[in-house]
């Protein structure tokens, strides 16, 4: 697949993983060495009960990003921004769901940049290089529109989990349960 249409593709639903972990890891000598702390601190634990199952480690990381400065950020930034992310998401498949050509795709890349800007999220939405190789067709438009959709989709279902929730692991265990609950 192309360079463009890869990027472009993934834009909006990439957007997502940026403004969470960017913004929270933006002290990131400091989150990294909390992270490590965090770890040691649960291997160690793992060590001295080498009969802890695998669900009662996963608890155990769990608890401990739920009481790290790390995690709180996360969650912080989780309820700041999806809604946000929701919305560009949709202005993103509207742009794109009418675009008919190359120079349609950088104006919807323009719209989506001033949204971003407006929404104070420019700093995590990068332009995307020109690739004159790239041709626009009804199909790529599709793929696309229809991996946005599935963004729009997945945020829509995690939003009411965030919302509600007091610590990270809350909005995991959340989302677990409605995936359960879809089968």
């Amino acid at each position: 697949m192309n360079k463009y249409l890869s990027k472009l593709a993934v834009l909006s639903i990439l957007f997502l993983s940026t403004i969470l972990f960017a913004d929270v890891a933006s002290d990131k000598a400091s989150q990294m060495k909390e992270f490590s702390a965090i770890m040691e601190s649960v291997q160690k634990k793992i060590k001295e009960n080498p009969k802890m199952s695998k669900e009662e480690q996963k608890e155990l990381m769990s608890k401990a990003m739920d009481n790290s400065k790390m995690g709180k950020n996360m969650l912080i930034k989780q309820k700041e921004q999806m809604p946000k992310i929701l919305e560009i998401l949709k202005a993103n498949r509207v742009c794109l769901n009418s675009a008919n050509n190359k120079k349609d795709l950088k104006n919807c890349e323009k719209k989506s940049m001033a949204l971003a800007k407006k929404l104070g999220m420019e700093d995590t939405h990068k332009n995307i290089k020109d690739d004159d190789d790239f041709v626009w067709n009804e199909n790529k438009k599709k793929k696309i529109v229809s991996q946005i959709d599935q963004g729009i989709k997945d945020i829509e279902l995690s939003i009411p989990c965030i919302e509600k929730a007091k610590v990270i692991s809350d909005v995991t265990k959340c989302m677990q349960s409605l995936k359960k609950s879809a089968k």
